[in-house]
């Protein structure tokens, strides 16, 4: 016989999927026989994980601080050489998308108006000590996902927590201090775009959002349509790096890029971030076609390579984050959560790093120059790796 605990858990799942649908807190996964979009609601827990309050609080002050790095970092071609220079020789795509930039630079007109959409990702990390602490996985500077649909579980949990259905057992007891902060994740998205459609001051043009075809997120991306819409009045079209190659054009000394006829204000990248959107020369053209236009781009092709793990890595090295950021105070709260980052090249630094890896793959991951997830080697598979590196 089912416990009360297991009925009252059930009657809760099933109000939170209804609540999920209600509110489009959904995925829009294609079935791999049919070829037929089924939707259904993202995974979510009940309830909200307890998380400490110092490492939340430390991941929200120094969020201006990697906004400001990356910045720097993207205006800095000197250091931008350096480094992309090298990753050319060992990487085709990265070589591509430097090529790009350095054909932005070639033009006599450059927009100078720059919007950014970062997403730092963290870990807790528990040390000896027992004490937990934050550690930095990656600056996510291209097609930060789920903005919309973070904002939404927030409010779901929010839902729960007041909810009569919510069983005493699964509620807070332990944390009776705990609060509970919202996600407004989804309206400073839209509101960013919105206020940079403003900025570029033409009330005809349009918002471009460039998508992966048949794309599983459209949720998370159409909220953010939606709440354009409603805050800005403004028109957001869906295009493909494909579909822009053939509808898309410049105009002018400025290179003002039009669409369908209509001028574009703001391109917002939901795609262009892997290999797999660049199927012929077509998708490059019209990336290259995109950067060199007057529209504003989210984010422009310097703050794509300025997220790269690369730049990460590199970034830890000891004295070149003062290159960057001028405070000391700023330069060691943000080194404090770098975790252990190593080149894998044929430097000494890389060559250590190889041998401390094939010793001890549990202690490390191997992370690729690619974005979009699933592109991590893990302890388990590392010694299958090393015969190919």
């Amino acid at each position: 016989m089912q416990s009360k605990l297991e009925a009252d858990k059930n009657d809760l799942m099933e109000s939170n999927i209804d609540w999920a649908m209600v509110n489009g807190l959904m995925i829009h996964p294609i079935d791999k026989n049919s070829g037929v979009a089924c939707p259904i609601h993202i995974p979510f827990a009940l309830v909200p994980s307890p998380y400490p309050l110092e490492s939340y609080q430390l991941a929200y002050e120094l969020q201006p601080l990697a906004n400001l790095l990356v910045d720097q970092v993207a205006n800095d071609k000197t250091f931008m050489d350096s480094v992309f220079q090298e990753v050319a020789k060992v990487d085709d795509f990265t070589k591509r998308l430097y090529q790009v930039y350095l054909e932005t630079l070639r033009q006599p007109h450059h927009q100078t108006i720059k919007l950014g959409i970062h997403r730092s990702d963290y870990l807790l990390h528990i040390a000896a000590d027992g004490v937990p602490k934050l550690r930095q996985i990656e600056i996510n500077t291209i097609s930060a996902g789920l903005p919309s649909l973070s904002s939404l579980a927030s409010r779901l949990h929010r839902f729960n927590l007041d909810s009569p259905l919510l069983p005493a057992k699964l509620q807070l007891e332990k944390f009776p201090n705990a609060t509970l902060p919202m996600s407004e994740s989804l309206s400073g998205v839209a509101n960013g775009i919105g206020e940079a459609w403003k900025l570029y001051n033409r009330p005809n043009s349009i918002v471009v959002m460039l998508v992966q075809p048949n794309e599983f997120n459209i949720f998370d991306q159409r909220w953010i349509e939606y709440t354009l819409r409603n805050n800005y009045g403004v028109r957001l079209m869906r295009k493909t790096l494909t579909e822009m190659d053939a509808q898309s054009r410049l105009e002018g000394s400025e290179n003002r890029l039009f669409v369908d006829n209509v001028e574009v204000a703001v391109v917002y990248y939901r795609a262009g971030y892997t290999p797999r959107d660049y199927p012929s020369e077509r998708e490059w053209t019209a990336r290259t076609t995109i950067e060199i236009s007057n529209a504003i781009k989210c984010p422009n092709i310097a703050y794509h390579l300025a997220g790269s793990k690369k730049i990460q890595q590199i970034l830890a090295f000891p004295g070149v984050l003062e290159r960057f950021l001028f405070r000391k105070s700023d330069v060691e709260k943000f080194r404090s959560t770098f975790a252990g980052l190593y080149p894998l090249d044929d430097s000494e630094e890389g060559r250590l790093a190889y041998q401390m890896a094939i010793s001890n793959p549990e202690k490390f991951v191997l992370k690729p120059q690619r974005e979009g997830g699933g592109t991590v080697t893990t302890s388990l598979t590392i010694n299958i790796e090393r015969d190919m590196l």
